[in-house]
C-alpha cells in the first residue's frame, strides 16, 4: 500500500461523511493510521513521515494536495481520476473506524495526538533543529502520548 493511495481513500471517505478535510488533517489522519498499525506490528504503508514545522508530514502526499492550501480538499477539484486500490477487509475496517473518529475531531485535537509532548515528532523536530528529518517508525510506535480527547488506538 502506498500512502498516496491510502490518502485518496481517506479523502473519499471523509467527503462521504460530509467532513472534507484539509491537507494538514490528511497528514494527521495518515499518522494516526500508521501509529495504529505499528502498535499492531504492521505497516499501513512504507513511506516515512518527516518532521515539518506543522507536524509529521509525508512530503509526496503533502505536495500532491498542496494546491488546496489550508482549504478542505474536495474530490470534485481533482483533474485526474481517483483510483483507489482494494483493501484487505480487516485493514479497511480499521482504517474506516479511524477516519470516522478523526473526522469528528478538530485539527487541534488531532494535533494533540500527532505532536504530543515528548512524542516522536517533537523529539525529532526538536524546536526546529530536526526540521525535515525522518521520523523513525520505532519512535512512532513507542511514543507515549496522553490525550484526554479520545483514546483513538482502542478502536475495536
Amino acid at each position: 500500500m502506498k500512502a498516496l493511495d491510502l490518502s485518496k481513500y481517506i479523502l473519499i471517505k471523509a467527503e462521504m461523511l460530509d467532513k472534507p478535510i484539509s491537507n494538514f488533517q490528511l497528514q494527521q489522519i495518515l499518522y494516526i493510521i500508521q501509529k495504529y498499525f505499528l502498535l499492531n506490528d504492521k505497516y499501513a504503508f512504507l513511506e516515512y513521515f518527516y518532521a515539518w514545522r506543522i507536524g509529521p508530514v509525508i512530503p509526496r502526499v503533502y505536495c500532491e494536495f498542496s494546491y488546496h492550501a489550508e482549504r478542505p480538499i474536495k474530490i470534485a477539484h481533482f483533474t485526474k481520476p481517483l483510483v483507489v486500490l482494494p483493501f484487505v477487509p480487516d485493514f479497511k475496517d480499521a482504517v474506516n473506524v479511524i477516519i470516522e473518529k478523526c473526522c469528528q475531531l478538530r485539527p487541534v485535537e488531532m494535533q494533540k495526538i500527532t505532536c504530543c509532548d515528548a512524542g516522536a515528532w517533537e523529539r525529532v523536530y526538536d524546536r526546529g533543529r530536526g526540521l525535515k528529518q525522518e521520523i523513525p517508525y520505532l519512535m512512532i510506535k513507542t511514543e507515549k502520548c496522553k490525550s484526554d480527547i479520545i483514546d483513538i488506538f482502542n478502536i475495536f
